[in-house]
């Protein structure tokens, strides 16, 4: 007999080594795109700064929305993405003008723009387009030195080398250059605007508040120091991700509250609860079938309702009816004939077996194994007679 075999171990073991190499080359990659979100525990991931801020003594948390709601003691953390010389005009927080946000502008600088003219405060970081080249840039050369502008302070950052951005800086509504708190040589590297009422301040390199650098050198205390200049103990600073495109706007329920989702959660709980404890039916109105019974069911739960109530003449009765019911079959005795008649053509063996019912019928101390026995020889006395071939009907 042949046996049938498998595959070969050295086929296994060459598709263990591609899985292995596979997870290897994705796990390896180089992160080449930026996305500052704190779910990132990758290199340009913000993870490693919402952890910081936590242990700072601040409250935290985190905003999806294009339009996020933002309180008096709320400062928003943005991300911006470099991409040109220009990157303070690319960036998605508001100009520091006083006059009202273009129309084509997105939904999110439009909501940050008259949250910051109603007195609300911003810090926003400016990222490299390309992570993976910024961040190989800034490991190769020696760490940057900014000096701080109010202080005299110098923090070394493996920062990379932006350029100048001096020409381009915005101007606010007074018609004044921003302040420039941070500086690396004379190029500003940290500033503060003034926008309407409120206030926002753009650190000119992000690379130092990502997951890779906020541990290096000076870059967590220079992150720490751009986000004082415009927080206060018991703030609450908020990472509106909407900034760089991580947008997932809230439903109904999200924008009134965590109160209402809550409530929402729980409503849907004591709706399971009610439909399985009450047993309630949705849809169509369901359809009763009727259960047909058998007759040996029937015939079963009769001779149970019989025992129960100790009526075995009633047993030894509808035996006799249906035996004398088989005998006029068999016989051809007419319905009309009467008792007599039917015991003319019959032996004296059936006579004596229909007889010990009749007695048994009357006796008050019958038991239902008695009556039981005696039925059944009386049923196996008149089964030999009508088919032994014997028995004749004569009018």
């Amino acid at each position: 007999m042949i046996q049938r075999r498998g595959l070969p171990p050295i086929f296994w073991g060459l598709f263990g080594i591609l899985v292995i190499s596979g997870f290897a080359l994705a796990l390896g990659s180089r992160e080449t795109s930026t996305e500052p979100t704190i779910s990132n525990f990758d290199a340009s991931g913000s993870a490693a700064l919402y952890s910081l801020l936590q242990k700072a003594g601040y409250q935290v948390s985190v905003n999806t929305a294009t339009k996020p709601h933002l309180g008096p003691r709320d400062v928003a953390i943005c991300f911006s993405e470099e991409k040109t010389k220009q990157a303070v005009d690319d960036a998605p927080f508001p100009s520091t003008s006083d006059s009202t946000a273009d129309d084509e502008d997105p939904p999110f600088k439009k909501n940050l723009t008259g949250y910051l003219k109603s007195g609300g405060r911003a810090v926003t970081f400016i990222y490299p387009s390309n992570f993976a080249d910024a961040s190989h840039r800034a490991l190769q050369d020696p760490p940057l030195e900014v000096k701080n502008k109010i202080v005299p302070k110098t923090l070394k950052l493996l920062g990379a080398n932006v350029q100048p951005l001096e020409a381009s800086l915005p101007v606010n509504d007074l018609g004044q250059i921003p302040v420039t708190i941070w500086k690396q040589n004379e190029d500003p590297f940290v500033w503060v605007s003034h926008v309407g009422k409120g206030k926002i301040v753009v650190c000119n390199d992000g690379l130092a508040a990502s997951n890779r650098f906020i541990d290096k050198a000076d870059d967590a205390e220079l992150v720490l120091s751009a986000i004082e200049l415009v927080a206060r103990p018991g703030d609450r600073l908020v990472f509106t991700e909407a900034s760089f495109g991580n947008v997932a706007d809230p439903g109904f329920f999200e924008s009134l509250g965590e109160w209402a989702v809550s409530a929402w959660r729980q409503a849907i709980v004591l709706f399971i609860v009610l439909v399985f404890t009450l047993g309630r039916r949705f849809g169509y109105p369901e359809e009763r079938r009727r259960v047909v019974q058998s007759s040996r069911d029937m015939a079963e739960a009769f001779g149970d309702l019989l025992e129960r109530a100790r009526r075995n003449d009633v047993a030894v009765e509808a035996a006799l009816e249906r035996l004398d019911h088989k005998l006029r079959v068999y016989l051809r005795i007419p319905r009309d004939a009467s008792e007599g008649e039917r015991n003319r053509v019959l032996p004296e063996k059936v006579l004596n077996a229909l007889g010990r019912l009749e007695r048994l019928k009357a006796d008050d101390r019958l038991t239902s194994a008695d009556a039981l026995k005696n039925i059944q020889v009386a049923e196996r006395v008149i089964d030999e007679y009508l088919f032994s071939g014997t028995h004749q009907w004569s009018a």
